[in-house]
């Protein structure tokens, strides 16, 4: 890096950077599907330009991130699962209650 980037700006790098990944995998996934329907075996020209955006990616993002912003990024994307899992354990409660009150 040529010049100085802050801790959180590195982990709020890393963070999008996750973000992405999940997109790219979901988006590569649909890109499949779509190809597959209208008779393409292995779509791998459209795979090989998701795998250079996120090689591209990994490159400016990843490699570069110092190991503290590693560890403040590490520690976000827990709490980040812990929130996420928290969230659809209280949905699955809230479900579970309703469909109980609609039975009795």
């Amino acid at each position: 890096m040529g010049k100085s980037i802050s801790v959180e700006d590195q982990t709020q790098a890393l963070l999008a950077a996750a973000q992405a990944k999940s997109l790219i995998e979901r988006a590569g996934g649909a890109m499949v599907a779509a190809c597959r329907l209208m008779g393409h075996k292995r779509p791998t020209s459209a795979i090989k330009l998701l795998n250079r955006g996120w090689e591209r990616m990994n490159t400016l993002v990843i490699e570069q991130a110092t190991p503290e912003a590693m560890s403040a990024f590490m520690a976000r994307y827990d709490e980040e699962i812990a929130r996420i899992t928290a969230e659809l354990e209280a949905a699955e409660a809230a479900e579970a209650a309703e469909e109980e009150a609609t039975d009795e």
